[in-house]
């Protein structure tokens, strides 16, 4: 694992930043048969299998909201908060706020699943035959194999709830500060027109 990848903490853990499309090559000193290439998503969650810690995701949207946000700080250190181009960001950002909202409905509709699915799984050592079969049929529609283990359901469970989690914090968070921004911007614009009239006024 590249150094630059890795990040030791005071308490002697790692914390080890991976990209999904990362790729990585293994190699086996015993046998080069079994050298092979891995994508970062397969090493996370192996690692994750290993050490049984979660793998918390930085989710897209909220680089790309973040990024939008620091335009419209370059436009305003420009002095730009008019025009096409301040336009076409406004709208780009008002896409994206959607685009997250969809998202978090998404995340929403995981947990809910993998709460399903874990009911159904405890369901299947019910004493009761008929709670047996429901589960199963459940388990049938859900495309889950009836060997699913539990713990491994709790982990992605608690993985995709911190994702949940932080992505709608950080979202209401920027869109704060996108909304301060509009009214730092709308101020300025107050006093200028307020500037304007009085000099019409003095003519």
């Amino acid at each position: 694992m590249p150094s630059h990848q890795v990040n030791k903490l005071n308490d002697g853990n790692y914390n080890i930043f991976i990209k999904k499309k990362d790729f990585f090559y293994f190699t086996n000193s015993d046998d080069a048969t079994k050298n092979k290439f891995m994508t970062g998503n397969i090493v996370a969650k192996q690692l994750s299998h290993d050490n049984q810690h979660l793998v918390l995701h930085k989710n897209q949207y909220i680089s790309k909201l973040d990024q939008i946000i620091k335009d419209f700080e370059y436009l305003s250190l420009k002095g730009v908060s008019t025009g096409q181009q301040f336009s076409d960001l406004k709208k780009q950002f008002e896409k994206q706020v959607h685009e997250t909202e969809k998202e978090l409905s998404v995340l929403d509709e995981k947990i809910s699943r993998l709460n399903k699915i874990i009911s159904a799984i405890d369901g299947l050592s019910s004493d009761d035959l008929r709670k047996v079969e429901t589960s199963e049929a459940i388990l049938s529609d859900l495309k889950i194999d009836k060997s699913t283990k539990r713990g491994d359901l709790n982990k992605t469970i608690e993985e995709v709830k911190f994702e949940r989690q932080v992505l709608n914090e950080q979202f209401h968070d920027i869109v704060e500060k996108y909304k301060t921004y509009q009214g730092v911007k709308e101020n300025v614009r107050d006093r200028e027109n307020d500037t304007i009239k009085n000099k019409e006024v003095k003519r």
